[in-house]
């Protein structure tokens, strides 16, 4: 499991401890940056969700707030040998430019075929 870089051991059901301590790490740091500290009922949900939500729930809530969360970006780059900091930014940019986009646009796209192309850009990056 060495070779494998902290996204893809997210993909992982095996790790979804590890995923909900990283999207709840991420509401916070949220509330902390946008709101001072302070809870709201979006963020309140978003926490409910996390804490009560399987895989799959958590990986959406994970790539979408990947997509926002300057201190979750700097949370996954930290740790990451050089060779995958450059995957991860890849991956970063066509969940920016192209997968967030289509799961917000397209009523069609369910949570999992939103995390397997999810998946599938992470691998191609």
């Amino acid at each position: 499991m060495t070779n494998l870089n902290r996204i893809e051991r997210l993909f992982l059901s095996s790790n979804v401890e590890m995923l909900r301590k990283l999207v709840l790490g991420s509401v916070s740091a949220i509330e902390d940056s946008l709101y001072d500290g302070l809870s709201t009922k979006e963020t309140n949900q978003m926490r409910q969700t996390a804490e009560a939500g399987a895989h799959t729930v958590l990986l959406t809530q994970f790539m979408l707030l990947l997509n926002v969360d300057q201190h979750l970006k700097e949370t996954i780059m930290t740790g990451e040998s050089s060779h995958n900091r450059y995957k991860v930014t890849r991956f970063m940019l066509d969940l920016r430019n192209t997968l967030v986009i289509e799961f917000y646009t397209d009523e069609l796209l369910t949570m999992c075929e939103f995390v397997g192309l999810c998946e599938d850009a992470h691998i191609l990056s």
